[in-house]
This record gives C-alpha cells, sequence and structure tokens, in this order.
C-alpha cells in the first residue's frame, strides 16, 4: 500500500497495527536507482540478475522486471526453498542459487522447481557437490514415467579474491576454485556425469 507521512510520530502510528518485521520503501527513490542502473546495463549491453537476499519484497522485483523485461534477467536466490516460493507463488523463472547445496530437501526443492517448467541453476564448487546432484537426479530419472531424461543446470562459484601474497587474503572465501587450473579440472570433470550441465561460472568479488 502507497503511504504517505511527513514525520516520524506519523510514521509510528501508521505502522502501529502492522505486523513486523515491515518494510518501508520510498518509492520514487526506488525508482530513480532502479531506472540509473538499468540504463547504464542497457549502455553497456548488459543485463541484471536481481539479488533476493538484497531485494526482499517479490511486489519490488516483478515492478523491475515490469519497466526493464529486456534487461532483467532472472534471480540469484538465497536458497533453494526461497527459488522454490518465487517459481510456484510469484512465477519466477531463471533462478540461480547463490550457494552450493547437496541437502536433499534443498535438491527436491530444484526438482520441483524443474516440474514446474521453471530453470533452475545449482552452485557448485568442488567435485563431491558434482558426484551427489548426479546420484539425486539419476534416482528421480529412474523413477519418471517418461524417457525424458532430466538434467541439472550447475553454476561453478569461483573465488576472485585479491590474494597479492601468499599470506594475504582480501575478500570472501567463498570457493576452493582459486585458479585457472583448478576450474579447468572441475569443467572437464563435469564431463562425466550424465545428469548435470554447465551453464555458467559466478565470479563474486567482494572486498570488506
Amino acid at each position: 500500500n502507497k503511504i504517505e507521512f511527513e514525520t516520524y510520530n506519523q510514521l509510528k502510528t501508521i505502522v502501529q497495527n502492522e505486523s513486523l518485521p515491515a518494510m518501508i520503501v520510498n518509492l520514487d527513490t526506488f525508482d530513480q536507482n532502479a531506472r540509473r542502473f538499468i540504463q547504464l546495463a542497457k549502455q553497456n549491453n548488459k543485463t541484471i540478475r536481481i539479488a533476493t537476499k538484497s531485494i526482499r519484497v517479490p511486489q519490488l522485483i516483478e515492478y523491475l522486471f515490469q519497466i526493464a523485461p529486456g534487461t532483467m534477467k532472472g534471480l540469484m536466490c538465497f536458497s533453494v526453498q526461497e527459488a522454490e516460493y518465487l517459481a510456484k507463488e510469484w512465477n519466477f523463472d531463471d533462478l540461480l542459487i547463490a550457494y552450493p547445496t547437496v541437502q536433499q530437501i534443498d535438491l527436491q526443492a530444484a526438482w520441483n522447481i524443474i516440474s514446474l517448467n521453471k530453470t533452475v541453476h545449482l552452485m557448485v564448487d568442488c567435485l563431491d557437490h558434482l558426484i551427489k546432484l548426479n546420484e539425486f537426479v539419476k534416482l528421480k530419472n529412474e523413477n519418471l514415467l517418461t524417457k525424458q531424461q532430466i538434467k541439472f543446470n550447475i553454476c561453478i562459484d569461483v573465488d576472485i579474491s585479491y590474494r597479492p601474497f601468499n599470506f594475504v587474503h582480501l575478500g570472501a572465501h567463498r570457493s576452493p576454485i582459486r585458479t585457472l587450473d583448478q576450474l579447468d579440472q572441475l569443467i572437464h570433470s563435469i564431463k562425466q556425469f550424465d545428469y548435470l550441465n554447465l551453464t555458467g561460472i559466478m565470479c563474486y568479488e567482494v572486498y570488506y
């Protein structure tokens, strides 16, 4: 709902009967910031994948896709459970999971997303992830009544933190994949698995 207020006391009155936590967004500022980034993306022939842990309101995410349908490209979700909710309840598609997981409940959620004819990409950063994801999908395919073979789309998480010396690490410890040789080995390992499909590589640059 759109609300207007001028003082803090007016704001307190407005939200006093609302369930908490609640969010109040300055829509004019939100729109201004969004259009600035959309313009930058268009000027550089890029697309934007929205991080749902930064924008927690589905209506705002939906609004971004409405004002820039060709520029906004999918979501990066905090968890598979969140991605399943956004796919099922809000009809979002092209869902990238930000962090690796091999929990059965998460893999089932990813399978549920695929069953909705939506695209989901699971993050990986080691051989063990590949083995467990492939085993899960293999068992699922064996129980299918059709001959169609379903695969998990996977994205490799690469750590590109700055390391000027062997003992200095500036950035997040996101992934054990830190060199081109390690990345090349993992890419070639994927070819050994029948139920995995490499769809992307993520280099997440974070400095503190």
